[in-house]
């Protein structure tokens, strides 16, 4: 079905109805996969490159290039650059579906240090968590930590989990933290939210209760 299989012919049972039918899907199937192809090179340059360039003037503002800001100009500047991240995150997150959708997602795996990039994105909360009065905890983030994988795709879901915490945890602290033990590496993100409801637990663990 995945592939486009929407119809089958019986043999000695085709005439040209069934014929017509068939054709008649297939030219429907190939419309919707060019309507998706267009959907994901939209999301690719019409969205994305946009939000680059917002982003880039927001942070030539914050960082005064274009002369010297009050406080609350700063506050706006770096308003700005957090719902541009938003945004696209989000872009980010349809392209992807998008692309699981028609199996063109590939992982490009090189080493990296698991610590370094946990520690940007945290850095990059540090403005929503000060707006919120979170305090920020960080754990065994100083050595490097060397992993192989996709970076862009790993740095995408430390993000979004990150971002949960932010946006449901209201009072209290948000800690991220790696650790490695049995040749393998956990990223931890947790906090002094409300946590998850025990039916949308995945898997059950014997982990803290507000840890995802």
């Amino acid at each position: 079905i995945r592939q486009g299989a929407q119809d089958y012919l019986v043999k000695e049972q085709v005439h040209p109805g069934v014929i017509r039918r068939v054709i008649r899907y297939a030219i429907e199937r190939k419309h919707v996969l060019a309507m998706k192809d267009h959907f994901v090179n939209l999301l690719s340059h019409e969205l994305r490159t946009p939000l680059m360039i917002l982003k880039e003037i927001f942070s030539l503002l914050g960082k005064e290039k274009m002369g010297a800001l009050n406080e609350q100009q700063h506050r706006f500047a770096d308003m700005g650059i957090s719902t541009v991240e938003r945004m696209d995150r989000t872009t980010s997150n349809l392209l992807d579906l998008a692309k699981m959708e028609f199996g063109k997602i590939t992982l490009k795996k090189a080493p990296f240090d698991l610590n370094a990039l946990a520690k940007e994105i945290a850095d990059s909360f540090e403005y929503p968590m000060k707006q919120k009065g979170l305090e920020l905890k960080m754990n065994n983030l100083g050595g490097c930590l060397e992993v192989v994988a996709d970076r862009d795709k790993i740095a995408q879901v430390i993000t979004n989990i990150l971002h949960n915490a932010v946006k449901f945890t209201q009072t209290g602290w948000i800690e991220v933290s790696t650790v490695e033990r049995n040749n393998r590496i956990e990223c931890r993100i947790s906090d002094s939210g409300q946590g998850l409801a025990k039916e949308n637990l995945l898997v059950a663990r014997s982990k803290p209760k507000h840890s995802r």
